[in-house]
């Protein structure tokens, strides 16, 4: 069965940028709704508490996840730390749990601190394996010289690289202008959505209250597949 799923996020913030103990902060409800079974769950991120002016909180990122069925009954519940583990409260009454999801520890501490905190999943995301090699259209931001030479620590050079790239896409952006041109996506297309705010993607030629979404074509690995691409991809890098 094809299930359509939507959802809202928190609020992020980052404090204490000025001065302090930075640290990223989500507050606020998202829920998730999955539009097709009308079943749906919503996720409460409760604010900081505890802790000076200036300081990280002694009790932060803590979450409280509910479960509906389509008939609004509250069916299950999950509590826990988003940056720590997640377990079901299985008779929903704070007695007995059951974790879900656990965070994974960094196999290297010292390497995870090298790059900024990230996760090995996070560190690998910019990784060309065998699997794509040869087969990423010429867009592909992996394939972005400057961010590749700074992988390298060749800081000097991905500058450089950085701002030659950077006024390259401005020129382009100011030479579609000046010719009239509305650069149109490969592989996304703008239709109508029921579940989407009206007026979020306004357009000069339609009513602003026609709520509309972007919805993946599938041409990309059509393309990927055969290794034809289009030929209008542009030259980004």
């Amino acid at each position: 069965m094809s299930e359509h799923f939507t959802f809202t996020k928190p609020s992020s913030w980052m404090r204490n940028m000025i001065a302090g103990e930075k640290y990223l902060e989500h507050a606020g409800e998202m829920k998730v709704t999955n539009q097709t079974t009308c079943e749906y769950a919503t996720v409460t991120f409760k604010e900081g508490t505890g802790g000076g002016l200036f300081s990280t909180p002694k009790e932060r990122n803590h979450v409280t996840g509910l479960l509906y069925n389509s008939k609004g009954e509250k069916k299950k519940r999950i509590v826990g730390k988003w940056s720590e583990s997640l377990a079901e409260d299985i008779q929903m009454n704070g007695r007995t749990f059951s974790v879900v999801w656990r965070a994974k520890v960094p196999p290297n501490i010292d390497v995870c601190r090298k790059y900024y905190g990230l996760s090995q999943f996070a560190i690998e995301l910019n990784e060309i394996t065998p699997i794509e090699k040869g087969k990423l259209p010429k867009t592909d931001s992996r394939l972005r010289p400057d961010q590749r030479l700074y992988e390298e620590g060749k800081i000097s050079e991905a500058d450089k690289e950085k701002l030659r790239i950077e006024n390259k896409q401005r020129e382009t952006r100011a030479l579609l202008e000046e010719k009239g041109i509305t650069w149109s996506p490969q592989w996304f297309r703008l239709e109508e959505d029921p579940y989407e705010e009206p007026g979020f993607y306004p357009s000069e030629n339609e009513e602003n209250s026609i709520a509309r979404t972007w919805k993946f074509t599938g041409r990309y690995w059509q393309a990927r597949e055969s290794g034809k691409w289009p030929e209008n991809i542009p030259e980004l890098w």
